[in-house]
């Protein structure tokens, strides 16, 4: 069984390195010439500006996933409160039954209790879990398209 909570940044950096090495080695495009280099200080400063919200998944202890989100104030309707996902990661060890969708659940029961309207949610084509999120509710509304511009 595993425990789900809010944590900071700070707090579990060291240990989340190695799963956000692992999961930038399952989903990220263009690995040759992206590298995962997370930006620590400014995850950090906008956990201090209460923008930064993270839910951690824990076995005996130990992390073994999250879902990451920015919270922010809609630009288009100031009187929503969003929850945009920066990202969400779970140890292919622990994919099979509930754990993802209790993770979700989680963070949408917190994000509530932070005063969030709305969360939001991105999926890879390549790596497709949308319908996760149609079962717990989600309503799909675009998709998202990416051009490298060189340099």
């Amino acid at each position: 069984m595993l425990a789900y909570r809010r944590e900071t940044i700070a707090a579990i950096k060291d240990e989340i390195l190695p799963l956000l090495e692992q999961h930038w080695r399952e989903i990220a495009l263009d690995q040759d010439t992206v590298k995962l280099d997370p930006d620590w200080a400014t995850y950090e400063m906008l956990e201090q500006a209460g923008v930064s919200f993270v839910v951690t998944a824990r076995h005996q202890g130990e992390l073994v996933g999250y879902a990451s989100y920015l919270l922010v104030r809609n630009l288009h309707y100031k009187n929503l409160r969003v929850a945009e996902h920066d990202l969400f990661w779970l140890d292919p060890a622990f994919r099979k039954g509930r754990a993802g969708i209790e993770l979700f659940k989680k963070a949408e029961e917190l994000l509530r209790d932070e005063g969030v309207d709305r969360i939001f949610h991105n999926v890879k084509i390549q790596n497709d879990v949308g319908k996760v999120f149609e079962y717990l509710g989600y309503t799909p509304i675009e998709r998202v398209y990416v051009k490298t511009l060189g340099g």
